[in-house]
């Protein structure tokens, strides 16, 4: 198909555009979930470390695959489920050492 120049801007037809896969999607919304649950050690590290399996899983899937997009989705669900899995995780292991050895 052919692409129409309008104005100095390229407008693409239907048969260019890519479909965000939908693991790079799911990522990111439970990044953003785990963000609202920092607070709760348990529920923030199982949220954010969901994220991250997902978001390295989708990003595997768009790097094999040229037709899917969603790549950038996938490592910012990938950064903010890492952030969020440290903010989380660390406190409880050491809370959780703490208690054992003391």
């Amino acid at each position: 198909m052919r692409e129409t120049i309008r104005k100095g801007l390229a407008l693409s037809t239907d048969a260019s555009r890519r479909e965000i896969d939908g693991r790079a999607i799911a990522a990111f919304v439970l990044a953003i979930c785990s963000i609202f649950f920092i607070f709760l050690p348990v529920v923030g590290t199982v949220l954010s470390l969901a994220a991250l399996v997902l978001a390295f899983w989708s990003r595997t899937a768009i790097r094999r695959n040229e037709r899917m997009a969603g790549g950038r989705l996938g490592l910012s669900a990938a950064i903010i489920g890492g952030i969020v899995a440290l903010l989380t995780f660390v406190p409880l292991l050491f809370s959780t050492l703490l208690v054992t050895f003391f």
